[in-house]
């Protein structure tokens, strides 16, 4: 046994090692503060290089544009005197303005042919207009990559983004990537050819605006995946998703830090390529969000914790989530401003567990797709009076609005996409007085059957003029009396039935 004087002399000096350490933690306190200091004002300081930059890109590309213009002929023909600056936007409705990858709910992932040869067109045109158009580098915004079929289509495909990438300098970029269709045989053939080419599009991440990419399974792994770890300041709106819905990136307590800064990301979609976000570093801008994931629902509910602005949300997931977390009893997922919500397969489920945790102040949309009622009536029993409308689409069953939760507030239903029979839905609303406010119905791509044309009949003759005064149909094959009759029986309503 240690006698007490040793263990005197033994505590003096763990004291004065102790001692020792907090002037170590001082130190590095103090340096911590110094250096967050400099990454502030370094950061400050990119801003103002990049504002900086910007400015003299401008008058360079107005040098430019001028010098075009004093080296022109004198030769008094039309297409020689036309203004440059008349010229410029002349070329560029030619070429077309960088649109949305969304239409409402639907993304728009497609090559466009035009935009991707327009400037080349109009370079290849005469000198004047080669000159012009080398000068503008706004034409020069859009990158489209079809998949490649050989090792020369690699080679073509990286000058071409060599290209576009030089002519357009620093101007944002709209980037299309759509190998979803290659197959594995042709990926293994050509990986070694089509990797560099990803890199070299990523290596102009900083100029990213607008960004597609679908990639074959075996082209989504995390090596690829890596270019969203860059910085990308400009990006505004963002899908990459892989060919199935397979989760291919798994979540792993190393998972790499996506999306490091987007501060002007507003749209996104993802799915088993989890190019997601942390607590840490969360798109503030964002508005509208559809995840088709595997990710434990802690991690879940963590992405969606820091979305003070996200008015659409599409939540899908392929598996049953594994229910073993719970929110701090102390914790609520706000989402002050979520109007539109769209629930795929299992996450009613998900949900429905944190209904008694969600704040939806703004919520009025619900759409519904492979979902289970029994499993989704918690979440519905909680917003039941906020839904004003409900939308449901590829349902296998059809719906019983007795059975759901009273939606007393619900103004419009919109159906389609649907193999069930809808006769016994239309049934019940004529025969009660369930969803009583109901003002407007929307039915789409729907084959109508002899029973349920004569359902949708007594429905419209049992509501009508009450509340109901809108039945659309877009896409629909109907029998001719049912159109008929759908038309007598609304005539007097100001919006009556529409054949789209």
């Amino acid at each position: 046994m240690t006698s007490a004087p040793n263990n005197n002399k033994l505590a003096t000096v763990y004291d004065g090692l102790a001692a020792q350490l907090d002037e170590c933690a001082a130190v590095l306190r103090h340096d911590l503060e110094a250096a967050e200091a400099a990454l502030v004002h370094a950061r400050e300081k990119v801003d103002e290089i990049r504002r900086n930059l910007d400015d003299v890109t401008r008058r360079q590309e107005d040098l430019r544009a001028s010098s075009v213009t004093l080296r022109a002929s004198q030769r008094p023909t039309f297409p020689r005197t036309f203004p440059v600056e008349l010229l410029c936007a002349v070329f560029q409705a030619f070429v077309g303005e960088a649109t949305s990858l969304w239409d409402g709910w639907y993304t728009k992932c497609d090559i466009d042919k035009q935009r991707r040869t327009a400037p080349f067109i109009l370079a290849a045109v005469c000198r004047r207009w080669r000159a012009v158009t080398l000068a503008t580098p706004s034409l020069w915004y859009y990158i489209a990559l079809p998949p490649p079929t050989s090792v020369l289509d690699c080679h073509t495909s990286m000058y071409y983004v060599d290209t576009v990438l030089a002519r357009s300098r620093t101007s944002p970029l709209e980037i299309a990537v759509d190998w979803e269709h290659l197959t594995d045989a042709q990926w293994t053939e050509l990986r070694d050819d089509t990797q560099p080419l990803l890199r070299r599009v990523a290596d102009a991440a900083s100029r990213w605006r607008i960004v597609f990419v679908l990639l074959p399974n075996l082209a989504a792994t995390r090596e690829n995946l890596d270019d969203f770890r860059r910085v990308m300041p400009m990006l505004e709106e963002l899908v990459v998703c892989r060919e199935d819905e397979d989760g291919a990136n798994l979540w792993a307590g190393d998972f790499p830090v996506y999306l490091p800064r987007c501060p002007k990301l507003r749209r996104m979609r993802t799915d088993g390529c989890h190019i997601v976000w942390t607590a840490y570093n969360f798109p503030p801008m964002l508005v509208h969000l559809e995840l088709e994931v595997h990710l434990p629902i802690n991690v879940i509910w963590d992405l969606l914790q820091y979305l003070p602005v996200l008015e659409a949300l599409d939540l899908d997931l392929p598996e049953d989530p594994v229910m073993n977390w719970t929110p701090p009893t102390d914790q609520k997922l706000q989402l002050p401003a979520l109007r539109d919500l769209e629930i795929n397969r299992m996450a009613d489920h998900l949900l429905s567990e944190w209904a008694p945790y969600m704040e939806l102040p703004s919520l009025r949309s619900c759409r519904l797709a492979y979902v289970d009622y029994d499993n989704l009536r918690p979440f519905l029993e909680v917003f039941a009076d906020s839904i004003t409308t409900l939308a449901i689409y590829t349902m296998e069953v059809s719906t019983n609005p007795a059975a759901m939760p009273e939606l007393r507030n619900l103004r419009q239903l919109d159906i389609g996409h649907c193999d069930a029979g809808y006769d016994y839905t239309f049934s019940t609303l004529a025969r009660t007085d369930v969803w009583p406010e109901l003002e407007t119905v929307e039915l789409q791509d729907l084959e109508i059957s002899t029973e349920f044309a004569s359902a949708l009949i007594e429905f419209v003759r049992a509501r009508h003029p009450k509340r109901l005064n809108t039945v659309r149909l877009k896409s629909c094959n109907a029998p001719t009396w049912f159109l008929e009759q759908l038309e007598l029986f609304l005539r007097d309503s100001k919006a009556g039935p529409q054949q789209a």
